[in-house]
């Protein structure tokens, strides 16, 4: 790949990662719930499944899933259903009155890292833009193994930064929050809802 494509590629990937969802959400809300340290590993598993997508996408997928659109709607239905499910369990917790900070020895890096994972891959409508948006960069005369590397290990290197300055942030700003945990577990709770409700019909 040329530098000078791989610059384009590189500014259009910091405005996609800079476009506020689900991940970016969720790292906010574990950085504000668990702190900087154990919300890591929920960046860690939305980058993970970010690289799964990008894989399928290039591997041919995405397109399978764009002429099939029986299989594309179950897709949004079911990733639909996982982020309600994440915005009650948000919802649940202000109602018993959870703290910000309290949680963080309770869960697991391996739950967190779960949560990031199932996000990301949950919104199959990822996997056909990357099956659109990745596709612009690759060059035939160039190897298929090299050019997958370098547009994943960009896209995850620049993802991660992004949403872990937003965990950085979020914990950051914890003593400043703590007594208004239950108003933002109801602000994301209700994001997440609604996320999961428009992704079917969108």
């Amino acid at each position: 790949m040329q530098f000078e494509v791989w610059l384009i590629y590189l500014v259009a990937v910091v405005g996609v990662s800079l476009v506020p969802g689900p991940n970016g959400l969720l790292a906010l809300t574990h950085g504000l719930t668990y702190g900087r340290q154990q919300a890591k590993y929920t960046v860690l598993g939305g980058v993970v499944g970010f690289s799964l997508l990008i894989t399928l996408a290039l591997s041919g997928i995405g397109v399978l899933l764009s002429l099939s659109e029986s299989i594309l709607i179950v897709m949004k239905v079911l990733g639909g259903g996982y982020l309600i499910w994440l915005g009650y369990k948000l919802l649940k917790q202000r109602a018993e009155g959870i703290d910000i900070g309290t949680k963080t020895s309770a869960t697991s890096r391996y739950t967190l890292f779960k949560t990031g994972f199932i996000t990301a891959i949950a919104n199959p409508k990822v996997l056909l833009f990357f099956a659109s948006f990745l596709p612009q960069f690759l060059n035939p005369n160039i190897g298929f193994i090299q050019q997958w590397l370098v547009l994943a290990v960009t896209f995850v290197a620049v993802e991660f930064c992004v949403e872990y300055l937003l965990v950085v942030s979020a914990h950051t700003m914890r003593g400043h929050l703590q007594n208004k945990a239950a108003l933002l577990n109801k602000i994301s709770g209700g994001l997440f809802i609604g996320f999961g409700v428009l992704l079917p019909v969108v």
